[in-house]
C-alpha cells in the first residue's frame, strides 16, 4: 500500500527538483550574460597611464616603438593558456604578428623549453621574443603592476593604454580590434 503512494511521490521529488535545476541553469546564464563573462578579455587596473620606456627592453624590436599603438603580450611556457592562444594564433585568418602590432615575450628558463614552445606553437616564422632569465617579464611586471600570464600590454606612445588577461585568440584579437586606430589588413587594427 505505501508503496502506490512512494512512486507518485518520488516522481513529484524528481521532477520538482528536476524544475529546480533548469531554473538554476537559467539563472546562471542570465548572470554570465550581464556580467558578460562569456568571451571577453579581464581589464587590469593596474599603473593605466603609467609612462613606459620599452627601448631598453626591446632594443630589436624599436620599430614597433614608433608606432602610436604597440601591445605586448606576456606569454610563459609553464602556463597552458599560453600554449593554448600560441597554438590557436593561425586559426584567425592567418593574420600575422607584425600586422596587429604585437610584441609576443616568452617567459622560459633555456633555449631547448623556447624551441620546443615555438614548433607546439602556431607562430610560424613569426619572431617571438625568449625571455631565457626572465628578466623582459619581471622588469615589465615591475613597472605595470601585471604578473597574470596571458596578458596583453597596450602603449600608446609610451603609456599605458590598457591591460588586459586573455584567456584565448578570440578575445586577444578583440582586445587589439578595439584600439582606436585606423584598421590594417585583415581587419586588424594598426
Amino acid at each position: 500500500m505505501w508503496l502506490n503512494l512512494a512512486i507518485p511521490a518520488l516522481a513529484v521529488i524528481v521532477i520538482v527538483q528536476g524544475l529546480a535545476l533548469l531554473e538554476l541553469v537559467r539563472q546562471f546564464a542570465q548572470v554570465r550574460e550581464r556580467l558578460s563573462l562569456d568571451n571577453k578579455a579581464t581589464a587590469h587596473p593596474a599603473q593605466v597611464g603609467l609612462t613606459v620606456d620599452l627601448r631598453e627592453l626591446f632594443t630589436t624590436y624599436n620599430h614597433h616603438l614608433r608606432r602610436p599603438y604597440c601591445a605586448v603580450l606576456l606569454l610563459s611556457d609553464k602556463c597552458a593558456t599560453c600554449m593554448d592562444i600560441a597554438s590557436q594564433w593561425n586559426r584567425v585568418g592567418e593574420v600575422s604578428l607584425e600586422q596587429a602590432d604585437l610584441i609576443p615575450v616568452l617567459d622560459t628558463r633555456s633555449q631547448a623549453r623556447y624551441e620546443k614552445f615555438m614548433r607546439d606553437s602556431r607562430f610560424g616564422e613569426q619572431t617571438v621574443v625568449p625571455d631565457l632569465e626572465g628578466e623582459i617579464s619581471e622588469k615589465l611586471s615591475r613597472m605595470v603592476g601585471v604578473r597574470a600570464r596571458p596578458s596583453v600590454v597596450i602603449l600608446n606612445e609610451g603609456q599605458v593604454y590598457r591591460i588586459d588577461i586573455v584567456r584565448n585568440v578570440t578575445q586577444l584579437l578583440e582586445v587589439l580590434q578595439s584600439l582606436p586606430v585606423h584598421a590594417g589588413a585583415n581587419g586588424v587594427n594598426r
